[in-house]
């Protein structure tokens, strides 16, 4: 062990690997396995079966299905600090303008993004290495720190609380939005920018620096 951290691009690729297209395809069709089946009872003979391939043909593109968990995963995070890092919105404007992208802006991603069924497998990274598992969570600090950052600008400027613990709002608020690939179905009665729109409302509400009275 060496007590390094594999990056979120982690090393040179495997052969396989190179052609991005068909690359991609077998990490979406591999996301949709793990969320089905979930990752224990996943075996490489479903996912070879699903992206049309002999079993022997997937280990041309990984090792084992740690590989897979571990590449869905980092490419899914990846596209997720992107899109926010991105946003303009995000960036400038007062706090609540600010937050309020931010909301938007993840629940599109959460719904959108290339590997939308990814949450169903979030217990699954349990059975990734402690380098990996490091790895992951650096990403999704910098998603914490983001947000962590517009919560503080809003005690600033007067706006939220200032009794606000910002390292316990920004915990709450993550793990609440987070939670939504679990429950909410894109077909159902109440479409992700209804649900952005009612957490926008109740976070705020949560974090408003109201008058006494």
């Amino acid at each position: 062990m060496t007590g390094r951290r594999p990056p979120l691009h982690q090393g040179d690729p495997r052969e396989g690997t190179l052609n991005e297209k068909r690359w991609s395809e077998i990490l979406r069709e591999s996301a949709e396995v793990f969320s089905e089946k979930g990752y224990e009872a996943t075996t490489i003979e479903d996912i070879a079966s699903r992206v049309g391939l002999l079993k022997g043909s997937l280990y041309y593109y990984m090792e084992n299905r740690a590989d897979l968990l571990f590449q869905i995963t980092t490419r899914a995070l990846r596209q997720h600090l992107e899109a926010l890092q991105e946003d303009p919105g995000i960036t400038h404007g007062d706090a609540v303008s600010r937050l309020s992208h931010f909301i938007d802006r993840f629940m599109t991603e959460l719904e959108s993004g290339e590997f939308a069924s990814l949450g169903a497998v979030d217990f699954d990274l349990r059975f990734l290495g402690a380098e990996r598992l490091a790895a992951i969570n650096d990403g999704r600090h910098q998603i914490y720190l983001m947000l962590k950052r517009i919560l503080a600008l809003g005690i600033t400027e007067g706006t939220f609380d200032p009794n606000t613990d910002t390292s316990f709002a920004t915990n709450s608020i993550l793990l609440l939005m987070n939670s939504t690939q679990k429950w909410h179905r894109p077909s159902g009665r109440r479409p992700i920018r209804h649900v952005a729109e009612w957490y926008k409302g109740f976070i705020l509400a949560g974090l408003r620096n109201l008058p006494p009275g």
